[in-house]
């Protein structure tokens, strides 16, 4: 017989917005907008932070979602790209939790349409297919009529979890109960890019 001792496991993602402007050698890019001048941005407009409280057998053993679901928006005078990345999980002893335990998707709720002015991971799902934070990648990218619109047109949520199912299929790992992780808050960064299409 043994003896499993109750306790939490809090885990922080932290969402970052980073734009980047056409550089002037990008003189092509910059000129599809009607007045010459290129603009584009990305702005969290909800949740941005994401939490995700661990403390119970079956959480450990089934996985949780996110607390908050982050929601962002893309405003652009031309067709663009949103990459996402992030920093590995490290709690304050400098003990590590592998990234790939958190999985996401992509949802679209503006106006413009998956397939027909955008496509998430390369397909037209929406939601997309669940992704790990393993790697960078490609989350959102201009398709078909293009993607240049507003906050209203380019708004999307990002759907977390931790260590559940859909999330150990993509990434092979264990449940977190069998990963034997060390107790505490881990925290990491994730950077939204945005960049005009090539």
């Amino acid at each position: 017989m043994f003896f499993i001792k109750q306790t939490s496991l809090l885990l922080v993602l932290i969402l970052n917005a980073v734009w980047l402007l056409a550089q002037a050698d990008d003189l092509e890019l910059m000129l599809q907008s009607p007045s010459g001048n290129s603009s584009i941005a990305l702005n969290i407009v909800q949740g941005g932070n994401v939490r995700f409280q661990v403390n119970s057998i079956s959480d450990y053993t089934h996985g949780v979602p996110a607390s908050a679901t982050p929601v962002f928006e893309v405003n652009s005078t031309v067709n663009f790209r949103v990459m996402l990345s992030a920093t590995p999980m490290i709690n304050a002893w400098g003990y590590s939790l592998d990234i790939n335990n958190f999985g996401y998707r992509v949802n679209s709720i503006g106006l413009n349409k998956t397939g027909r002015n955008f496509k998430m991971f390369g397909t037209g799902e929406n939601p997309s297919k669940i992704q790990t934070l393993g790697h960078e990648a490609e989350i959102i990218t201009s398709h078909a009529q293009g993607n240049a619109g507003n906050g209203k047109k380019n708004k999307f949520e990002l759907l977390f979890e931790l260590g559940t199912e859909d999330v150990r299929q993509e990434s092979g790992l264990p449940s977190l109960l069998e990963q034997k992780i060390h107790l505490g808050s881990y925290s990491s960064v994730i950077n939204l890019v945005v960049l005009p299409e090539l």
